[in-house]
């Protein structure tokens, strides 16, 4: 089945888009559907991002013990996102738009209203006297509620994404030039409350976490509504193609794990994909390993804190790098600039491998100093290669739901596997070994997308030579 779309979307990556794009000059989006797009994203950007911030901090205080209850809730991340997120994108392939759009935002944002309620109980429970309250119950049952609820937005957070990305925004764009503005524009909306949340949550939770936890409740509240109300009106206001049925073929059915949802990734998308997909089997980021390494080794909070907003920042420049470079170089090419510009800011990082030697520049541990600065350099090859991963499977691919889905899983696939890593390499004087895994991890996802970009390319010669000599045996 393939997507009913305003878009035209090419079948074939070689595709020139300059027709289409004059053909429907005039059907592009109106300002106030885009604006409306925005408000959308800036909503839900700013609950995932909070929520995703703050449920690092309240897993510690909800266990405050050891990292136990934190390390399980990142593998039920995992193992859910990775077995459900083909099987979700197959039902966004049928599921008629709007029906789509409020189950994944109804079922995201409730179980992290449950979720945070439970937190709310837990934190409150000390200053509550009533023969009502149960605090032992309270005790034992938040936290469990707290990550099994959390794991389940996490899954419908995946499939919300898949819904506006690889359906909806298919279905209002008119041609490959929009297409790419609004993807850099929602990218960059993302990155900016991914770099100002941390600061409100920490200041919350700095005061309270049952303040912190209410608001993030109440919230979700607020947001849900608003969300779907904004997705209404596109739907009802926005061009008829978003109206239009989706062609479902009588074979279509829905399956926990979809072995042909596989099949058909391994056919579109197997090599772009899978390059893709070991850019996140790295600790080069900013995720808790390697923000733990940088606190055990005297970071400040405050540094790393400006480190990650100056992170923000160089990824933001990266969406605007990625617009001009689609439009001058194309889509396949920019992507593999992306890769090189990641491959390259992270040298610097590799200077972990002498971190136990201490080597000090004006009282500054020039190794971490290094690292440091590769991370935030390294953001705008990241962010450039990501858009263009998102950007290739909804133009150049048959079923971008579904491929979408599959991408997910593998990319959490190798996150798992980055944190089995962590704990076999667990030791801090440990940690340049898995600087050096992420960096050969890297590398090959950079020799798998050159290799997909030059062959992609030869194709097409070989085809237009074919085509061609076609054409002259005819006039011939």
């Amino acid at each position: 089945m393939k997507i009913k779309s305003n878009f035209k979307c090419n079948e074939k990556p070689s595709h020139n888009f300059a027709e289409t794009e004059n053909a429907n000059a005039c059907c592009s989006l109106s300002p106030l559907i885009v604006h409306k797009l925005y408000l959308n994203r800036i909503l839900s950007s700013w609950g995932d991002r909070t929520w995703e911030f703050a449920t690092g901090l309240l897993l510690i205080k909800l266990y405050p013990q050891s990292l136990l209850l934190a390390a399980i809730q990142g593998i039920l991340n995992s193992v859910a996102v990775i077995v459900f997120s083909p099987a979700i994108g197959r039902w966004i392939e049928k599921s008629p738009r709007l029906l789509e759009a409020k189950i994944t935002l109804f079922i995201q944002n409730g179980s992290v209203i449950i979720s945070a309620f439970f937190a709310s109980l837990y934190f409150i429970k000390d200053d509550v006297d009533s023969d009502y309250f149960d605090k032992q119950w309270i005790t034992r049952v938040a936290p469990i509620a707290f990550v099994l609820f959390s794991v389940i937005a996490q899954v419908f957070s995946c499939g919300y994404t898949l819904v506006l990305e690889k359906d909806w925004l298919l279905a209002l764009v008119s041609n490959q030039e929009e297409l790419t503005h609004l993807n850099a524009v929602l990218r960059r909306i993302d990155l900016t409350c991914q770099t100002v949340a941390p600061f409100l949550v920490g200041f919350l939770t700095q005061y309270s976490e049952f303040i912190t936890a209410s608001f993030l409740c109440g919230w979700n509240i607020v947001s849900t509504t608003a969300e779907y109300l904004i997705l209404r009106d596109i739907y009802i206001t926005g061009p008829k193609s978003v109206r239009e049925p989706k062609i479902v073929p009588d074979e279509h059915e829905m399956k926990i794990f979809d072995v042909d949802a596989i099949k058909e990734y391994l056919h579109q998308f197997a090599l772009p994909g899978s390059s893709f997909a070991l850019l996140y089997l790295t600790v080069l980021g900013f995720d808790s390993v390697t923000i733990g390494f940088l606190v055990t080794n005297s970071v400040t909070e405050s540094v790393i804190g400006i480190v990650s907003l100056l992170a923000g920042m160089f990824g933001i420049f990266g969406t605007l790098i990625f617009k001009s470079g689609v439009e001058k170089i194309g889509l396949k090419k920019t992507g593999q600039l992306g890769y090189y510009l990641e491959l390259g800011c992270v040298v610097p990082c590799l200077l972990m491998v002498y971190h136990k030697k201490s080597i000090k520049v004006f009282g500054v541990d020039l190794a971490i100093a290094l690292f440091l600065f590769g991370l935030v350099m390294s953001r705008v090859g990241l962010w450039v290669a990501d858009l263009s991963a998102n950007q290739m499977i909804q133009t150049q691919t048959e079923k971008p739901s579904v491929i979408g889905g599959v991408q997910s899983s593998l990319n959490i696939l190798m996150e798992l596997l980055k944190f089995i890593l962590v704990a076999v390499f667990s030791h801090i004087d440990q940690f340049w070994i898995l600087v050096l895994i992420s960096y050969c991890s890297l590398t090959f996802g950079t020799f798998l997308f050159s290799f997909y970009v030059n062959k992609r390319d030869d194709s097409f010669v070989a085809a237009e030579v074919a085509k061609n000599g076609d054409c002259l045996k005819n006039t011939s």
